[in-house]
């Protein structure tokens, strides 16, 4: 799964040098997203009244060879993941659950795989961050709070 995700946040990451540095600064506007993105670029490249220069124009055409290179490759992983998804009885059956879809179910499966290492359901939610932490001593129990962090 890691690697799906480190390339799409890796992706996402290359937005900003272009809409902001490249394009903003020289008084072009591009909307937020991928997709208005690798959208407009083509049509900045090709218009000689953009008032883009050549050095601006070469480095947005890399970048966006690279964007599009990125967004191809989270594309054919995420066919991966959902192809791995439909085979996996345990990953369908958690799909099934509202809110979570084949990427999300897929993950957990691979992360906690068929649970028994978890002496009950409340281990697992415990270990997921989503019960508050036990923290027993002198037989008084004191409960903390609840991680927003999950798993890490």
């Amino acid at each position: 799964m890691a690697p799906q995700f480190d390339k799409a946040s890796f992706r996402t990451g290359r937005l900003r040098p272009i809409r902001f540095e490249g394009c903003w600064r020289n008084g072009v506007v591009i909307p937020r997203g991928i997709h208005s993105l690798l959208k407009r670029i083509p049509e900045l490249l090709e218009d000689d009244e953009s008032g883009l220069d050549d050095r601006l124009r070469s480095t947005l055409y890399r970048l966006w060879q690279h964007l599009t290179d990125l967004d191809r490759q989270v594309r054919e992983l995420e066919a991966e993941i959902v192809a791995w998804h439909q085979a996996s009885d345990a990953s369908r059956q958690l799909a099934r659950v509202p809110g979570i879809g084949p990427i999300i179910a897929t993950d957990v499966i691979a992360t906690i795989g068929d649970g028994r290492q978890f002496e009950s359901r409340r281990n697992l939610a415990a270990w997921l961050g989503l019960v508050p932490r036990q923290n027993s001593t002198g037989g008084r129990a004191t409960l903390q709070g609840i991680s927003k962090r999950g798993d890490r």
